[in-house]
């Protein structure tokens, strides 16, 4: 196992599967700690048998704004802080935008930037003060 990662504490956005599952897997092989938000608590929880105490899963979805900063904290409470976020949270629907609905958009939306800017304004200063990365 690689320690090019020690000492670094990752948090990874829809790390339950696809990939930020994956990155949230290497990231734990190069020595790193990493908290993991996902929606699917099962795959979480597989996740977590799989990779053991560095891995810290928390059980959300990143499109309730309420909500992430409470998941962020619990994520610093637990490693004591955040020097990398990786925004992996994405959703994506294979038709014609002619077909496409609304709800569709907002919802795509909501995902792949809105719950990114939030996750950045809330983890900035954070970052700053680690000279971290995004």
């Amino acid at each position: 196992m690689s320690t090019r990662l020690s000492g670094k504490v990752a948090l990874i956005t829809g790390g339950s599967s696809g990939i930020g599952r994956g990155i949230a897997k290497r990231f734990v092989a190069e020595g790193a700690h990493v908290a993991v938000i996902g929606r699917d608590e099962r795959r979480l929880n597989e996740l977590k048998n799989e990779l053991g105490e560095n891995l810290q899963i928390i059980q959300g979805d990143v499109t309730k704004h309420e909500k992430l900063k409470g998941m962020i904290e619990e994520a610093k409470d637990n490693f004591g802080f955040i020097d990398t976020l990786v925004c992996s949270a994405g959703v994506g629907y294979r038709l014609p935008l002619k077909d496409a609905t609304l709800h569709e958009f907002d919802h795509t939306f909501g995902v792949n930037v809105r719950a990114m800017f939030d996750m950045i304004k809330i983890v900035e200063k954070e970052l700053i003060k680690r000279n971290s990365s995004i």
